[in-house]
């Protein structure tokens, strides 16, 4: 009977023994800095290099250290990833592919070549100006006048005026910048798709129309806004043409009285 008290005093003192009573936070013994001990650890941290994982404390053990020393892409930083061959896109991205070097010249060929996808329509011209506000306005102002609230607060210069010293820039070249960024104004490609930077662009133009043009909410005043300058054209015109005529009749009057002169 002894035997078998003795054996289950042990089996207990082993059990209690084998409890961390340091984990329990009424311990005395409590350290929150402690993690305690793994069971197995390689179930827990993989031997060979996973992927994205960036764990680079080289002294650490085999299991925990598991980024290459052959890749450090060109200094930055070490990876267990493979720096992507120049040129390589990613699945799904090809629209974030752009050609167009980061420079003036760059910015050149892009408002010569670049045309803007996305059609103008009332949904398209309200999501522009919901983005722009959202994005842009904090500079450029909600008005598109070059007076955000950074620029009233003496944080930045004024970009000027959409419908001033930037009216006449393309549509390729407004993207050039989102997409990059130029003088202090910083790249929006992270924040912004392809398709979202068009959108701006679509209202950025829009803008470039007039000091009033950041109240339009519709096509219908879209074309109201933009009607007299396509109407000039032909009344111009038709002006021109009388006067051309007048003059040549009046060419021919006085041929007519000359030669009647003569006779």
């Amino acid at each position: 009977m002894r035997s078998i008290y003795s054996l289950l005093l042990l089996l207990s003192v082993f059990v209690l023994g084998a409890c961390s009573h340091s984990r329990h936070p009424d311990s005395l013994w409590y350290d929150p800095n402690n993690p305690g001990y793994e069971y197995a650890p390689a179930m827990y941290h993989s031997y060979p290099y996973e992927p994205l994982t960036q764990v680079t404390n080289e002294n650490a053990t085999s299991w925990y250290y598991n980024s290459t020393p052959y890749n450090d892409y060109k200094g930055k930083y070490k990876s267990n990833s493979l720096t992507p061959v120049a040129g390589t896109i990613a699945r799904g991205k090809l629209d974030y592919y752009f050609e167009y070097e980061n420079n003036d010249s760059g910015r050149a060929m892009a408002a010569r070549n670049l045309v803007n996808p996305i059609e103008l329509n009332d949904y398209t011209l309200n999501e522009g100006k919901r983005l722009f506000n959202l994005y842009c306005d904090h500079c450029h102002g909600e008005k598109g006048d070059g007076n955000g609230s950074l620029v009233e607060a003496g944080k930045i210069p004024t970009p000027g005026e959409y419908y001033g010293k930037l009216k006449d820039r393309e549509a390729g070249s407004i993207f050039h910048t989102i997409t990059y960024g130029k003088g202090i104004m910083g790249s929006h490609a992270s924040q912004l798709s392809p398709e979202q930077r068009w959108l701006i662009v679509n209202w950025v133009q829009i803008m470039q129309h007039g000091a009033e043009a950041y109240k339009i909410a519709s096509m219908s005043e879209y074309e109201a806004l933009t009607a007299p300058a396509q109407s000039e054209t032909p009344e111009m015109e038709s002006v021109q043409d009388t006067t051309a005529v007048e003059e040549v009749m009046e060419a021919v009057d006085s041929t007519n009285q000359m030669v009647e002169g003569e006779i």
